[in-house]
């Protein structure tokens, strides 16, 4: 599971509410995603989480990873289903644990989940 999003695409796909906020109604402040769509950014976000697990030696509490779920949650319109986020969080684990042992945290697909955390995760840890 490497990153599935480029960085830019990421930001474009998470900024492009707010860029449409300034020309539409307020209730229509986040475009919709796809299934395919919401899976990817899940996937990639929740690969992000874990590279920093890795990489930055993060120690979520409880409370912490109940926020990281919020947020993905908001992030992805709610559209991955608790029981489809448990398979996805399986696979990251297993995917970032591989790219670590393979890449270290310096390698090109640990480096992308990094910047993604620190772009979209950092604040809650």
């Amino acid at each position: 599971m490497t990153p599935k999003l480029t960085t830019a695409a990421l930001a474009m796909l998470l900024l492009a509410p707010v860029a449409m906020a300034q020309t539409t109604a307020p209730e229509e402040d986040q475009l919709p995603l796809s299934q395919e769509q919401a899976e990817a950014l899940y996937a990639d976000l929740r690969g992000a989480y874990e590279a920093a697990k890795f990489c930055r030696d993060i120690e979520p509490s409880d409370e912490d990873r109940a926020e990281l779920a919020a947020l993905l949650n908001e992030k992805t319109r709610g559209q991955v289903m608790p029981a489809r986020q448990l398979s996805m969080i399986d696979a990251a684990e297993r995917e970032v644990a591989r790219l670590h042992r393979q890449e270290g945290c310096d390698g090109p697909h640990m480096s992308e989940y990094l910047g993604m955390y620190d772009a979209h995760l950092s604040e809650i840890f």
